[in-house]
């Protein structure tokens, strides 16, 4: 506190002066050596004040003459307390001339402050008492003109020669100005101790929301913020804290061009007293607060930086006082301190951005020293962890309290530096706790360096929890290099690998230094094989793990031998060190491929024997099914025989239609027999564009006698503008024979009113669905119905409806059965539509 401290010291000086005055009161002499003060000489009283033991006590200094100034007067009283003597001093400082006042009483005119009369009768009854000879007293009094002033009294009785009083003898000194310095250096000092105490125990956001608080409470301004300078856009600032009208507001952001701020920003701090809107008439800001007057001072780090700006508004008018803006650029600093104490943890711990540490919960400790490193101050949040009180090792030097004699020892040696003018930090060890220890140098107003300000924080926490997770990332790292699957990390900066697994490099069958200097692209071939260029796949999956997805799919890799590697991959997106890594975690599914691949060949070979086999239940049916379109050519034929032998002449065009009808029979048969032997067929699943009526009306044809045979009737209408479907048509024929089969196996059991079956399509949004329903029975509950070899027939082998399972699942449908509303059973399935599949 340079400014505090410089005028504690001016008042001394004054008041020291203003004791040297009372030396030369009267036309006295003073005596030459310390002696009591005489008695009937009438200029005894006089005497008395430069002769006292009070005064020599005091420092008085001799010589000066008390007539040349203004603000000590003698006034000399009767022994009624009458004016008798009012010196031209004495008019310069209450106002009234001397013939307004002589002869009266001071209780006769308005001389003494109302409030204080108590006090002046005490005073003067002790001295008219006869007790003492000399008192002192501190009122207020007035001006002729009504000013109210602050006076020290110094009064003496003068006595004759026989002891009695004769008269009084007052010198009123007026200290009104003094008392102003005063109470201005006592709200200087409670403003610091105020905004000192409020931010010590904080840090970084909770400690610029303090800082602005305390700053406004403390000096009474109406606005106060901290704010950044924007490191992308250096030309706009960002409020972190933000006071106005007695609590936080939101922060916001600002140009500083054309406002106070861009003066500040170039390393100068910036005054307005009055009339601010009228200088920056661009600045909005400064409209939207009525901002009458401004002082900014730049927050400049240690390398010379300007960080932001510690900035106070007001909508009145501001003094220019020297010792605010000192305060103001003292917390400057301790702001730059505090934000570039927080760059510099950020840059520390960017790798582990997820830990929130609130620097608000770290404690700290702020001291200063003197230039022999001694200890003037102490105070923070810090010292209870240390067992310290505030100002507790004040006096003490920094060798006594750290106990050592090195010069070299860090925290030391930065106070050293600090001396010098060069800032500095030290990371120490010390009761137990571990420290980060930031040091400058204390400047006064004229910028001599009068000693060094510290702050310590407590980061002990911290490095525990570096410690964590230094422990935490090797486990991390073990378990990867030791997981049973292939494990990598991707770089989406650079495209490359930056760890790879042991299991990595038996997969790819390259070292880890090969594979680091490799990306996904390099161990893949051009195109996957659903036909996506292996560019395009990478991007799209890597762009979903970045949005926060976890995507799993399937890809196939290019070992060091060339040969593809098929691989379901799951990737993870992970932040460190302001980057982005994909973690990807890869397992080689050629042995699932290959089970695959074997189980749908033995699903295909048993759709194929249940084909057969519906085949073998339904010759009968088939072979009345071909006799008539047979036996329809044989007689068509016969009759062109006979109409060839008549005689006469030939009916040609009977003879055509005949011929022509002979034709289309024979093709009838032929499309009956070419869907027989695709129905029977063992041709691998192949999903085509097919027209999902065609299909409906092949499985009816092909369960049409069992039915007429049966004497059941099987409704279809065909659905209008049904969507072509993606699918492999024999096996939906499958799927739709033995459901209608079913069907009328269930009502030739039982039926409710004419067995009945219908079929149906209906478009669903961008699918299409199936359903097969009879007035049946209904079905029976606890049967799984979609098992394999699970049947309620007793002469089935329950295949049916476990192969039609696993079509409907091939064409990404599902098979499902249900009671019917009022009685039967329902069964559907869904496919997608051709436009959805293209999609």
């Amino acid at each position: 506190m340079p400014r505090v401290d410089e005028t504690r010291a001016e008042l001394l000086a004054q008041l020291a002066e203003i004791q040297a005055k009372l030396e030369a009161l009267g036309d006295l002499e003073p005596p030459e050596c310390e002696q009591d003060p005489p008695r009937g000489n009438t200029d005894s009283a006089e005497s008395y004040f430069i002769a006292s033991r009070h005064w020599q006590h005091a420092g008085v200094h001799q010589g000066a003459d008390w007539r040349r100034h203004a603000d000590v007067a003698l006034i000399e009283w009767d022994a009624d307390i009458a004016i008798r003597r009012w010196t031209p001093q004495a008019e310069q400082i209450f106002g009234w001339k001397a013939d307004e006042v002589l002869g009266k009483r001071w209780d006769e005119f308005p001389l003494v402050h109302e409030q204080d009369i108590a006090l002046v009768q005490q005073v003067g009854r002790e001295l008219l008492a006869g007790n003492v000879d000399f008192n002192s007293c501190f009122h207020r009094n007035y001006r002729k003109d009504g000013t109210v002033l602050n006076c020290e009294w110094f009064n003496a009785v003068r006595r004759d020669d026989e002891g009695r009083i004769t008269a009084v003898i007052s010198l009123p000194h007026d200290v009104t100005e003094r008392v102003r310095v005063e109470s201005h250096m006592l709200h200087i000092q409670n403003a610091m101790r105020m905004i000192t105490v409020g931010t010590a125990r904080s840090t970084g956001l909770a400690f610029f929301e303090s800082l602005v608080r305390y700053i406004s409470e403390s000096l009474g301004f109406r606005y106060v913020f901290v704010a950044r300078i924007d490191k992308d856009s250096p030309l706009r600032a960002r409020t972190i804290a933000f006071w106005a009208d007695g609590q936080l507001e939101d922060d916001f952001e600002f140009d500083l061009a054309g406002t106070p701020a861009a003066n500040v920003v170039n390393h100068s701090m910036e005054f307005c007293a009055e009339h601010l809107q009228q200088r920056y008439p661009n600045d909005i800001t400064l409209a939207r607060f009525q901002a009458e007057s401004y002082l900014g001072t730049p927050l400049v780090s240690s390398t010379g930086e300007v960080l932001g700006i510690l900035a106070v508004l007001d909508d009145k008018p501001m003094e220019d006082r020297a010792d605010i803006r000192e305060m103001i650029a003292l917390f400057g600093d301790r702001t730059a301190i505090e934000i570039e104490r927080s760059i510099a943890e950020a840059a520390q711990h960017a790798s582990r951005m997820r830990l929130r540490i609130l620097t608000e919960q770290m404690p700290t400790v702020l001291w200063t020293t003197d230039l022999q490193l001694r200890f003037t101050h102490s105070t923070g949040a810090g010292l209870k962890s240390m067992n310290q009180k505030p100002n507790q090792v004040v006096g003490h030097t920094l060798f006594e309290y750290f106990q050592t004699d090195d010069e070299s020892f860090g925290p030391i040696a930065i106070h050293f530096e600090a001396l010098q003018g060069v800032s500095g930090s030290s990371e120490i060890e010390w009761s137990g706790r571990v420290f980060q220890v930031y040091v400058e140098p204390l400047r006064d107003p004229c910028g001599t360096i009068i000693g060094t300000i510290g702050l310590a924080q407590d980061i002990s926490e911290i490095k525990r929890v570096e410690r964590s997770l230094v422990q935490s990332e090797e486990r991390f790292r073990r378990m990867i290099q030791h997981a049973p699957e292939a494990v990598v990390l991707l770089d989406t900066q650079t495209g490359r690998f930056v760890m790879v697994n042991q299991a990595a490099e038996k997969l790819y069958k390259y070292s880890a230094e090969q594979l680091l200097q490799m990306g996904p692209l390099d161990i893949s071939p051009e195109i996957q094989p659903d036909g996506q260029p292996s560019a395009d796949k990478s991007r799209e999956v890597i762009s979903r793990a970045c949005a926060g997805e976890t995507p799993i799919f399937e890809w196939t890799h290019r070992d060091a031998e060339g040969l593809e590697v098929p691989c379901e991959i799951r990737l993870l997106s992970l932040e460190e060190n302001g980057r982005t890594i994909i973690r990807g975690s890869v397992t080689d599914v050629t042995d699932k491929k290959r089970a695959e691949e074997s189980l749908k060949r033995l699903e295909s070979d048993l759709a194929h024997v249940a084909r057969v086999s519906t085949m073998g239940e339904m010759v009968g049916g088939l072979a009345h099914e071909l006799n008539q379109p047979l036996y329809a050519i044989q007689n068509f034929g016969k009759a062109c025989g006979n109409l060839l032998a008549a005689e006469g002449d030939v009916d040609r065009d009977r003879l055509h239609q005949w011929l022509d009808r002979i034709t289309s029979t024979a093709q009838y048969a032929g499309e009956i027999l070419l869907r027989l032997r695709r129905f029977v067929s063992r041709e691998p699943i192949h999903k085509t564009t097919c027209d999902l009526d065609e299909i409906i009306k092949t499985a009816l044809m092909l369960t049409k006698h069992d039915a007429q045979v049966a004497g059941i009737r099987v409704e279809y209408t065909p659905a209008p503008q049904l969507p072509a479907v993606k699918a492999d048509s024999v096996q939906i024929q499958q799927i739709l024979v033995n459901l209608v089969r079913n069907a009328i196996d269930a009502v030739l059991e039982q039926s409710h009113g004419d067995p009945m079956v219908r079929v149906s399509a209906e478009s669903q949004a961008d699918r299409v669905a199936v359903t097969v329903a009879d007035n049946g029975p209904g079905l029976p509950d606890g049967i799984p119905f979609f098992e394999a070899f699970c049947s309620t027939k007793t002469n089935a082998l329950g295949l049916g409806l476990a192969i039609g399972t696993t079509i409907a699942k091939a064409h990404g449908g599902i098979l499902q059965a249900k009671n019917g509303p009022e009685h039967g059973a329902v069964f559907s399935f869904t496919l997608d539509t051709a436009e959805q599949q293209s999609e």
